[in-house]
């Protein structure tokens, strides 16, 4: 399979997914990877500002680092996923499962997590005050900032 991006590079890929593959440090600015299998890649310190991922599925991918400005994560299955110092400023996470995913120093000022499932997630996050969580649902095992109060930002718990 060949993966285009905007940027105008082209990389080879064989297979028809990316799971697994190592993309670290790569300029992935604006790539269409919608639909796409990225189970357990990584994307270390990765430029993904404007990329698209709806639908994608990145169970256990490694984002540490990474910028993600203003990318598409709607409905993007992220369980178990590593978040770790990311950048995902104003990230559409819209219906997105980042159950068991951690967060923790990931800046998410305007991001949106509406109707996301943040279950068992550790929301350690930079600017979390800043991210819409309407809708948002998560559990006993969710982890927040102490005196962080997800329900008057609209998340809702589940049991």
């Amino acid at each position: 399979m060949k993966i285009r991006f905007y940027t105008g590079t082209e990389m080879e890929i064989s297979g028809d997914s990316l799971e697994a593959q190592k993309l670290d440090g790569l300029n992935l600015h604006r790539a269409m990877l919608a639909s796409v299998s990225l189970k357990k890649a990584t994307f270390r310190r990765c430029d993904l500002r404007g990329a698209i991922l709806d639908d994608a599925d990145a169970s256990e991918a490694d984002f540490s680092d990474a910028s993600m400005m203003t990318a598409f994560f709607r409905r993007t299955t992220l369980r178990k996923a590593i978040l770790r110092g990311a950048k995902p400023i104003g990230v559409d996470f819209e219906g997105a499962n980042l159950e068991d995913a951690d967060l923790t120093g990931a800046d998410v000022h305007w991001a949106k997590f509406h109707g996301a499932s943040l279950k068992a997630a550790v929301m350690l996050c930079d600017r979390l005050e800043g991210a819409n969580l309407e809708g948002a649902q998560f559990d006993e095992r969710t982890v927040w900032p102490v005196g962080f109060d997800p329900i008057s930002k609209g998340a809702v718990k589940i049991t």
